[in-house]
């Protein structure tokens, strides 16, 4: 999952391309070929693999999940941040423009689910 994702990236900040790749596969349990695109992955980059360095764009995307993941927990509706790649902190803020159109596209399980809370009332 995404926290052996965070791992192997910390773990690669400081270790060579090959000792990334068999820590993948050895100590956080990836498959030989998964630990080896892995590793790519983080690697991404680099020109001298025996450097240590990482691309670290998967810790980004991790946090995110993180933030939405708690933005759902206390009660948020997943369809309002369909209006656009903003931040979690700036949707008040966004949510305050004038004349700001709702989303005109939403994934089909959010389309229904508006439909049937729709018909609740």
């Amino acid at each position: 999952g995404p926290c052996r994702l965070v791992l192997g990236i910390h773990f690669a900040l400081s270790h060579s391309f090959a000792e990334t790749r068999a820590f993948l596969e050895e100590e956080l349990g990836y498959s030989r070929e998964k630990a080896l695109n892995k590793a790519l992955d983080m690697k991404r980059g680099i020109r001298d693999t025996s450097e240590p360095g990482a691309f670290t764009k998967g810790i980004v995307y991790f946090r995110g999940q993180r933030m939405v993941e708690r933005f759902l927990a206390k009660g948020g509706d997943l369809r309002r941040l369909y209006v656009g790649k903003v931040s979690l902190p700036d949707l008040p803020l966004i949510e305050q423009i004038p004349g700001l159109l709702p989303p005109l596209l939403l994934p089909a399980f959010l389309r229904e689910q508006s439909v049937k809370k729709r018909k609740k009332k």
